[in-house]
C-alpha cells in the first residue's frame, strides 16, 4: 500500500503548480518562492514519518506563516494562497 503524507502531497502540489499552468499566470514570482514552501513541507514530511505530532503542528503554523508572508508581499497567487493554505489547514486538523 502507498503511503503518502499530507505534506508530500503538498509539495506535489507546489511542484505541479509550478510547471502547470500556473507557471504562466505566475503563481509564484520566482522558483525561490516555491522552493521555500517545499523546504518547509519537507521539515514537515519528516516529523509525519516520524509520528512526532507537535513537531508537525509547529512545523504546519511556520508553514501557514510563510505563506501568509509571501501572499501579502505578492510572491504567490491568490488562487495559490487560498488551495495551499486549505491543504495546510486540513494538516493542522491531522495533526493540530
Amino acid at each position: 500500500m502507498l503511503n503518502i503524507t499530507l505534506s508530500s502531497y503538498i509539495n506535489l502540489d507546489i511542484t505541479s503548480v509550478q510547471g502547470g499552468r500556473y507557471k504562466e499566470e505566475k503563481a509564484f514570482a520566482s522558483d525561490a518562492v516555491a522552493d521555500a514552501l517545499k523546504r518547509h513541507l519537507t521539515a514537515i514530511d519528516h516529523f509525519e514519518n516520524n509520528g512526532l505530532a507537535d513537531k508537525v503542528a509547529k512545523h504546519v503554523d511556520g508553514f501557514k506563516s510563510l505563506l501568509h508572508h509571501q501572499f501579502e508581499n505578492d510572491q504567490i497567487s491568490e488562487e495559490v494562497y487560498h488551495r495551499l493554505m486549505t491543504e495546510a489547514e486540513s494538516m493542522t486538523g491531522q495533526w493540530g
